[in-house]
């Protein structure tokens, strides 16, 4: 490009002291533009559409030094060089509308550098551009006042018309390049025609020649008109916009309503559009008036089951007849434009006449649909006994609703449910709602309980992303059709048969009020060789099984009759159900051993509607676990049990499952739905883990302050084995578990804590299980429980090893030995009793002058509490010895003249004993040695 204007580059003269200390500017220069663009305005070279640039903040003048580090931008300063008079600026031209063409100036400036310009403009806002932050912008009068300063992108409001100084400043460490173009946007002059405000007519096309090119378009509406411009270009963001009245200042002011902004002041008005991030091409822009719009088709309210309004114009002109909720399929603007509803769907009209359906955006189809929800033109009556009557079948017209009038009183309870669709079946509409005569909602409660409330007529409403639909009614508080369903013990599998087809997917039930307990159980499947796929299970009252290809539910029933409701696909398909005492006087129900490690009870389930239960009890304060196999297919829950344990519509009781808290439990085993019946029996275990008093008795307290190690066998018969491990807050212990028989089926350990079902231990496969006690143990002890994994009869070996200091609160000590004598020259067994006493221990007898007698330990208590062994006695001292107890640790414990060794005959004297005394004591007091 030709450089018109030639500035005058003034460089900073650098001090002695400092080459690059700045020299203090002759005027001062504000950070704020007088003329700050609004939000709807553009920077021409680099803001987004519809946004205006940042301002840059400056830092106060006087900046001590260049900061380091390129290219990181130093304080921004705008400075006037005294030197740098306005006579000695080159002139540039102000710029016309459309490209700058030779009206631009160029070059590059270092940090602190500057270089000024002339430029003569009439009053109103002057706008320079140029894309670079490292170089400030400052416009000054003639007598050195600014008029506004910031970097990148300057519109500044003249207050009079004149000649001006631009002064640009490089705000860089580097020289920065700068490309800059001034342009009055208070002139109309190179405007062009006026740019089109209705709908329906094409974007206004446009072409940016060069990337400073600015077009400006008049714009012919009114003053408070709302008006919505944009670039008609979803996917490049090609050029930005402003509208602007007759000083060049914006005119168009947003009011809070998401869709355009309003013209304020007086016009002219003109759109002024400006290339954004160096785009050079074609450009289209949409500007439409939304306030009192030209162009958009009028429609009146339709029938439901009615297709929508097509068209090309994204926008309808409603004629509403009353007041009240219509559904619309687009934002509702008012006659001034706001917005009256902001999104598509339910909007309410306070008063009857005309409104706008503004289709926002760039939409792929301007269907919009237009319904008043208090009619009922379009519905089709229904039946609500879905039990007896054809499911309810039709499809959907485009953007439309299908209505079906209830004939339901009001307070009426009804469920609404489309088929269960199997896996070959097409989709189906699925979005309902029922209306009452004021076109509100009218249910108290969802659709599988849905309360009648309002005025009737009530009205289904159908819709959905796919046309065909079919949904049934069931009136829940007047059934019809219902047969009754008998009540099967555990040990009976009766039940009925539900048979679906293609106009019936729903079946019901009776349960009569005096034939079921407070809480049941219900259970379905598809019978074998039915082509059913899935069902889902309710009964009135909240419990559902949801969908699945059989399941389980158990359901607290409320006093008086009940009714279970069974949906299924619209083909031939049969279920089976059955129903379940579940509660303290169930039958079928048999008791079970609860000891750790005792025989399992065996479960048999020849259907997937067979279940199972064992009854367990005890003490409130007494805690249970019961467990399968795994692998086994079954599903429990317990019933009695506080907490979710007792539902079988949740996670139920996920084995291994733990309980208490009452004196009475019902175990309820059921074949786990959506799978195979399991093989064999199925080997359900429940054991007693803790009682008030402490650990079950069947399992012995063992030393564990530095470890220990466990042997045993488990099988099916057997399936545990049991330990009580002392410990204390944050201990921890690496296990390992062993099968030392084939390798392959090593038993899983688990370590409890009273009142807490969690296994302290954690790892899988090869790896160490590491056992950490988090918190205070009660009572000081955690049960470790052995447990087989499969059927095998495993032998196993567990080690642990404590990894702090002291496992447990434990410690060393010897309280008695008996027998408390011995003669001489035999070989006495030994027994030490005290805690923590282990075969590893060393044992000895001392006494002052003597040489030590070595017990050697035959035995030790699993619990700790007594240690035998055997000492030589043959040509000991007789008198009292010191007992002396060393563990593996170092620790040392001594019973002072605890035992004593003894002569009973004259024979067992030495020579150095003096035998006189013999004669008196016969063996009961030891010969004082001579």
């Amino acid at each position: 490009m030709t450089v018109l204007a030639t500035a005058l580059i003034v460089p900073v003269e650098a001090s002695a002291a400092d080459p690059s200390a700045p020299t203090t500017p002759t005027a001062g220069v504000s950070a704020t533009d007088s003329a700050t663009p609004p939000t709807a305005a553009a920077d021409p070279k680099t803001a987004p559409a519809t946004t205006a640039p940042a301002d840059t903040a400056s830092t106060p003048a006087g900046a001590a030094s260049i900061p380091t580090g390129s290219p990181a931008t130093p304080p921004q300063t705008p400075g006037v060089q005294a030197a740098a008079d306005a006579a000695d600026c080159a002139v540039l031209p102000l710029a016309p509308y459309g490209p700058a063409g030779d009206a631009h100036a160029t070059g590059s400036l270092t940090y602190r550098q500057t270089a000024c310009y002339r430029v003569t403009a009439p009053a109103g806002v002057l706008v320079v551009a140029n894309d670079d932050t490292a170089v400030q912008k400052t416009v000054t009068t003639a007598d050195d006042q600014v008029v506004c300063a910031k970097s990148a992108y300057v519109s500044c409001a003249l207050p009079a018309a004149g000649t001006y100084t631009l002064v640009l400043e490089g705000n860089a460490t580097y020289a920065a390049a700068y490309d800059i173009a001034a342009r009055s946007y208070a002139t109309t002059d190179g405007c062009l025609p006026a740019v089109a405000t209705g709908f329906g007519q094409p974007p206004t096309a446009g072409q940016f020649a060069t990337e400073d090119q600015v077009d400006c378009r008049r714009l012919d509406a009114q003053p408070g008109a709302r008006i919505l411009v944009d670039t008609a270009d979803n996917d490049t963001p090609t050029g930005g916009y402003r509208i602007v009245g007759p000083t060049g200042a914006d005119a168009c002011a947003s009011d809070g309503y998401p869709y355009g902004c309003v013209l304020q002041g007086t016009g002219p008005y003109r759109v002024i559009s400006s290339s954004t991030y160096h785009y050079v091409g074609p450009y289209a822009l949409r500007v439409r008036q939304l306030s009192d719009p030209v162009g958009c088709p009028e429609i009146a309210p339709q029938a439901f089951g009615a297709g929508a309004s097509q068209g090309a114009v994204p926008c309808r002109t409603l004629q509403v007849p009353a007041p009240g909720p219509y559904r619309v399929g687009a934002p509702v603007l008012r006659a001034d434009g706001s917005t009256l509803c902001p999104a598509a769907g339910i909007c309410v009209f306070d008063a009857a006449g005309r409104y706008t359906a503004f289709v926002d955006g760039h939409p792929k189809s301007t269907t919009v649909a237009f319904v008043d929800m208090k009619s009922t033109a379009g519905c089709v009556p229904t039946s609500d006994q879905g039990a007896v009557d054809p499911v309810n079948r039709g499809s959907l017209a485009p953007g439309a609703q299908a209505c079906l009038q209830l004939p339901s009183p009001t307070g009426a309870t009804l469920l609404v449910a489309k088929p269960v669709l199997k896996a070959v079946d097409a989709a189906l509409a699925d979005s309902f709602e029922v209306l009452n005569a004021d076109g509100t909602a009218a249910c108290d409660g969802p659709l599988t309980n849905c309360r009648l409330t309002g005025p009737a007529p009530y009205r289904l409403l159908v819709s959905g992303t796919v046309a065909p639909y079919a949904v049934s009614v069931f009136r829940l508080d007047q059934p019809v059709g219902c047969p009754e369903l008998g009540r099967d013990g555990f040990g009976t599998d009766t039940g009925a048969s539900a048979r679906f087809d293609a106009s019936h997917p729903l079946r019901c039930f009776a349960v009569p009020a005096n034939a079921h307990a407070a809480e049941e159980l219900f259970q379905f499947a598809g019978v074998q060789g039915s082509t059913l796929d899935l069902g889902a299970l309710s009964v009135v009252g909240g419990c559902t099984t949801g969908e699945a290809r059989s399941g389980a539910v158990s359901c607290k029933l409320a006093p008086g009759a009940a009714t279970v409701i069974v949906r299924g696909p619209a083909s031939d398909a049969e279920f089976h159900v059955v129903r379940r005492d579940v509660t303290a006087a169930a039958a079928g129900c048999v008791p079970t051993a609860t000891t750790v490690g005792g025989k399992p009870t065996a479960l048999t389930f020849g259907s997937a509607t067979a279940a199972a239960c064992v009854r367990v009890t005890g003490a409130s304060t007494d805690e249970f676990r019961a467990a399968v196999p795994s692998g086994s297919r079954v599903t429990a829950a317990v019933f009695g049990a506080p907490g979710a344990a007792g539902s079988m519509t949740g996670s139920g009781c996920i084995f291994p499952c733990a309980f208490g808290g009452a004196s009475d439990y019902r175990v309820v085993t059921v074949p786990t739905a959506g799978t195979a019946l399991p093989a064999g029996p199925v080997r359900l275990s429940v054991w007693r883990t803790a009682t008030a008093a402490g650990p079950p008795p069947e399992c012995p307290k063992i030393v564990s302050q530095h470890g220990f190690t466990l042997t045993g066998t488990v099988g099916p018969d057997h399936p545990a084995e049991c330990v009580v491990v002392p410990v204390k807050a944050q201990d921890s212990f690496d296990l390992t578990s062993v099968d030392t028989g084939t390798g392959q089926s090593r038993p899983w350990p688990t370590l409890l804590l009273r009142g807490d079902a969690r296994n302290a231990c954690t790892g899988s496969g090869e790896q160490i299980f590491r056992c950490r006690i988090d918190g205070t143990p009660a009572q000081g002890y955690a049960l470790l429980i052995v447990e087989g994994t499969n059927d095998a009869v495993v032998p196993y070996r567990v080690e642990a090893l404590c990894r702090v200091t002291q496992c447990g609160s434990d410690v060393l000590k010897l309280t008695a030995v008996s027998p408390g004598t011995a003669p001489r020259n035999t070989i006495p067994t030994l027994t030490l009793t005290g805690t923590v006493l282990q075969r590893t221990d060393t044992v000895r007898l001392t006494r002052t002058g003597k040489a030590d007698l070595p017990v050697t330990v035959t035995g030790a208590a699993l619990d700790g509490t007594s240690l035998t062994g055997t000492v030589n006695l043959t040509g000991a001292a007789f008198g009292s010895w010191n007992v002396v107890v060393k563990s593996a640790d170092g620790t040392e414990r001594v019973l002072a003249n605890a035992f004593t060794v003894v002569v009973t005959s004259r024979d067992q004297l030495t020579p150095q004993e003096d035998g006189s005394k013999w004669e008196g004591t016969k063996g009961r007091t030891p010969i004082k040695p001579a």
